[in-house]
């Protein structure tokens, strides 16, 4: 028993810390994509069926999304300017 509470201690904060820690990582990409005019249309923490969110005055959906285990990650999309070139004519005509 005592093994399966040391584990905890020590398995839990680890998940955690990893899960801060690619979160910055990936908002550090998100930073630079908006600061070089890209546009990001989401930008998400977990992978799955999103939980809540909300959109930002730059069009981003922020989401909080279920994860699983195995799936543990923080993902972004971003357009490049000729996908917002197509979106653009799509929406216009």
């Amino acid at each position: 028993m005592n093994g399966i509470v040391n584990a905890f201690y020590y398995v839990v904060p680890f998940i955690v810390l990893l899960g801060v820690l690619v979160f910055v990582h990936e908002f550090g990409h998100f930073i630079i994509a908006r600061l070089c005019g890209v546009k990001v249309t989401d930008f998400a923490i977990g992978f799955g069926k999103q939980l809540c969110g909300f959109t930002d005055k730059h069009g981003t959906n922020w989401k909080y999304v279920r994860f699983l285990w195995e799936d543990i990650a923080n993902f972004w999309v971003i357009l490049t300017e000729l996908q917002q070139e197509k979106m653009m004519k799509l929406f216009l005509h």
